[in-house]
């Protein structure tokens, strides 16, 4: 009998990109219904919403506008209370998935004996096309433990999802893009909202599923595509204020998870940890010059 997914993509201010996000997934047969919550919109949804139907049939469609805008959890909480199949597909209505990527998802969920899988998410440039940036994607090292390490930084519990390749790997948390089995929600788990752009909400949330004894996959098969940054979404802010956020958000993942990351982890210091992420995060803003001396910063805390 054909997996019964259902597809849950919260949006804000995205019309135009949420139809090319569904359209890269339209021919799945798996899906069994799309969940589409608009968290807030200014937005006229209308188009967007007669174009998704033209994609799937009209009943497998529906569409929850929150009153005023709560976040991205809390539109995937919506989601998931609305979601019927035994499969749970999280998508971003900025991103583009590869062709077949929802029938390999599931696939090596069987393969893999696992209950949630994600795979690299490139970030397109402004004009470049998805081959452009499948070539400069980063390619697995020899051995496993060194492509554990390449795709989570464990002294700052930063992710960085850009290997392609047939490799795969259990990791800690993977990117918001994912494929779940639904039992993790139907024992209650849920997404914690955390202010601002919502930087942590996809850790913080796995970590806990970990906890229930889920188990996490990156499959570097199951690529997808990031649109080109426009307004809307968690861009609706100032780029130092989207920056702030993810400072901020880190440091409250880090303080309400310091005992699991602790004792699963071994995350020593989690003042460190929010030093080295600062840092990594604030470099993007300030010119090159500061950002080697940042960089020189770093090496000598690592090194003490």
């Amino acid at each position: 009998m054909q997996p019964r997914v259902s597809v849950i993509v919260p949006t804000k201010n995205r019309a135009l990109t949420l139809v090319e996000s569904l359209r890269a997934v339209a021919q799945s047969r798996m899906i069994d219904e799309v969940i589409i919550v608009d968290d807030g919109s200014e937005e006229d949804y209308g188009h967007a919403n007669a174009e998704v139907r033209r994609f799937f049939s009209r009943e497998r469609v529906r569409y929850y506008k929150l009153a005023k805008s709560l976040g991205s959890g809390a539109a995937r909480n919506l989601g998931i209370e609305a979601a019927t199949g035994e499969y749970l597909f999280f998508l971003d209505d900025d991103v583009v998935v590869m062709p077949g990527y929802l029938d390999q998802a599931i696939a090596g969920l069987h393969a893999q004996k696992c209950d949630v899988v994600g795979g690299p998410v490139l970030m397109l440039q402004p004009g470049e096309s998805p081959d452009l940036a499948l070539r400069r994607a980063r390619r697995a090292p020899s051995d496993h433990r060194s492509l554990s390490r390449a795709l989570v930084d464990f002294r700052t519990w930063k992710g960085r999802f850009d290997i392609v390749g047939d490799v795969t790997c259990e990791v800690p948390f993977v990117t918001s893009i994912s494929v779940w089995c639904a039992w993790p929600f139907k024992e209650g788990l849920r997404f914690r909202t955390f202010p601002g752009n919502g930087y942590r909400e996809e850790t913080d949330l796995q970590l806990r599923a970990g906890l229930l004894g889920a188990r996490i996959m990156y499959d570097g098969r199951l690529v997808s595509f990031h649109l080109p940054r426009t307004r809307g979404g968690q861009w609706s802010v100032s780029r130092w204020r989207w920056y702030a956020s993810s400072v901020s958000n880190n440091w409250a993942f880090l303080v309400s998870n310091d005992g699991v990351l602790r004792k699963h982890y071994a995350l020593h210091n989690r003042y460190v940890a929010q030093c080295l992420f600062t840092l990594r995060q604030t470099s993007v803003l300030v010119p090159p010059t500061v950002r080697r001396s940042l960089r020189a910063l770093k090496e000598s805390v690592l090194r003490r």
